[in-house]
């Protein structure tokens, strides 16, 4: 399957990009000639007009067969061709395309300039020449089998294609119930709507009647207000006229202890300056003492420094004969338990022989005894 479809796709977008028949050649060699031709030949009456501004696009060859045969036409104009004038016209203009077939920049130069001015109707029949042209190319350079690899897959494709429209007729219901469904709610909430609008419209007219009633009662507690101001604007006067008598005898009152305040203000003063003097000259001797006992400190730091560094010398040389007194205390100790040890051992040496011999009497000897030992000894030797 992967197969077919592979050599379908290769059938459609064309098998092979090259004729290799002969025959299919020269077929699509003559019609893209004929091509040629005509779109040579339709530039060919404007650039006859204008021969003078083409010298240097075309050359020296290709300008003089070109005024030949415009005057050879000029000629046909005012009289009848004889066939040997038309015979030369045909071998002139012959020669004129295997000019430009040998210089296809002159060619090309000329379609840019004159091409574009062709009628519509030659331009679509030059399209449909062209269309023919891909067609015939198609046609010859696919084989039968290719042809049927590509009837194949066409054939695939619109299989492929009703199954998608059947799909897409699937998808169309289902866009329909949506729609349908959509409308449904669209329905309830423009019902909403209307109902919430009706309820915004009535909350509307309850505010406005609300802003009216204020603006009544606001309006008749203004007049009421209006109706008071003469009375309170009497008490007002009396008030002030009182506050103004109090305010008169809180002035005189205030500046009478004002004064009072002044001179015990000034008494103060005058005490602290006295104040400030007597610390001034308590400090000058203050510091005059803390001078003369920084002095004192100072000496008795320099002779503390002496006594420290004596004291140092001193435990150093203490030290000194404190370890070497431990020393001989140790070796008077050590020799103490040796003492006390060999008395020890004496004692108990002393002890067990004393002991032992209370134990263990001497006996003395008995002369038979001794009889015996030397008459024993005697017979041995």
């Amino acid at each position: 399957m992967g197969e077919l479809q592979l050599n379908s796709l290769v059938g459609i977008d064309g098998p092979r990009k090259k004729l290799t028949g002969i025959d299919s050649q020269r077929i699509l060699r003559v019609l893209d000639e004929y091509i040629i031709k005509l779109e040579l030949l339709s530039c060919l009456p404007p650039a006859l007009e204008q021969i003078d501004r083409l010298s240097i696009d075309l050359g020296a060859d290709l300008r003089l067969q070109l005024i030949h045969y415009r005057s050879l036409i000029q000629k046909a104009g005012l009289e009848r061709l004889s066939d040997k004038t038309e015979s030369q016209a045909t071998e002139v203009m012959q020669s004129i395309i295997r000019g430009f077939y040998v210089n296809p920049s002159a060619m090309s130069n000329l379609k840019s300039k004159f091409y574009k001015d062709q009628s519509p109707s030659f331009n679509e029949y030059i399209k449909k020449l062209k269309e023919f042209r891909s067609v015939l190319l198609d046609r010859l350079v696919t084989s039968r089998q290719e042809e049927v690899n590509r009837n194949q897959s066409l054939k695939v494709l619109e299989e492929r294609r009703e199954a998608l429209s059947i799909d897409l007729v699937s998808i169309n219901k289902e866009v329909q119930k949506a729609v349908s469904k959509r409308d449904t709610d669209l329905g309830k909430k423009n019902a909403n709507l209307k109902y919430l609008k009706a309820e915004m419209e009535t909350l509307q007219r309850m505010h406005q009647e609300d802003v009216q009633l204020a603006r009544d009662e606001t309006k008749k507690q203004k007049e009421q207000y209006g109706s008071n101001h003469l009375q309170r604007k009497q008490k007002l006067s009396e008030q002030e006229i009182s506050q103004t008598k109090k305010l008169n005898g809180n002035l005189i009152a205030n500046r009478q202890s004002e004064a009072v305040l002044r001179e015990r203000k000034e008494r103060i003063e005058q005490e602290v300056d006295n104040w400030i003097q007597r610390y001034d000259s308590d400090l000058g001797e203050k510091q005059d003492r803390i001078d003369d006992l920084t002095e004192q400190l100072e000496e008795r730091s320099s002779d503390l420094k002496e006594l420290d560094q004596k004291l140092f010398v001193l435990e150093k040389e203490y030290l000194v004969v404190v370890e070497e007194r431990q020393k001989e205390r140790k070796k008077i100790e050590e020799k103490d338990k040796l003492l006390k040890l060999q008395t020890e051992a004496v004692t108990k040496l002393q002890y067990y022989w004393r002991r032992y011999r209370k134990l263990h009497p001497k006996r003395p000897k008995s002369k038979k005894a001794k009889g015996k030992g030397k008459g024993k000894k005697g017979t041995k030797k």
